[in-house]
């Protein structure tokens, strides 16, 4: 994947599909395309809005979003999620003459990605949170002497940049 995020949302889902072969060809079971696009875009949206709440919250977008990778893996646990899901719910193992036939059974399969993805994106969370909290950081933090007047004037520090007047 390219180092820089695509801009348009099209493309960004193209790379989801690609990653995760949710491509006609390769879905030898499923006819088309196990995900829409529209279910892709919420994934998008879910994966951006849970880095966002993950301490220290953050307000980014699809345009402004820190790291490609990491959204990639966010929208891949959000589609492995929601698919696990429609796996189990629609789970059925029934038996007739000898013949056992399991229908939708993958759900241990999909648990199992899921949680792969899952730790490797936690990993990479934590250390994107936390260096983002530390350029936040950077700079901002004053000791009380900030503001301390020197030989009658008042000593000013902004990050940096210090002087007195």
């Amino acid at each position: 994947m390219p180092r820089d995020l695509p801009t348009d949302l099209p493309r960004f889902r193209n790379f989801v599909r690609l990653f995760i072969r949710d491509r006609k060809p390769y879905n030898t079971l499923v006819d088309g395309e196990e995900s829409t696009d529209e279910q892709i875009d919420l994934c998008i949206l879910l994966a951006i809005g849970g880095f966002n709440t993950y301490p220290p919250m953050t307000t980014y977008t699809f345009q402004n979003f820190p790291s490609a990778w990491l959204l990639l893996y966010g929208t891949i646990i959000e589609v492995l999620t929601s698919a696990g899901i429609l796996q189990s719910r629609n789970q059925l193992d029934y038996s007739d003459g000898g013949i056992t036939v399991a229908v939708s059974n993958k759900t241990p399969l999909y648990q199992s990605w899921l949680g792969m993805f899952a730790r490797q994106y936690e990993m990479m969370r934590k250390a994107v949170k936390m260096e983002l909290n530390i350029e936040q950081g950077w700079g901002g933090v004053n000791s009380e002497y900030a503001l301390v007047s020197y030989g009658g004037g008042t000593y000013y520090n902004f990050g940096s940049l210090n002087f007195i007047e």
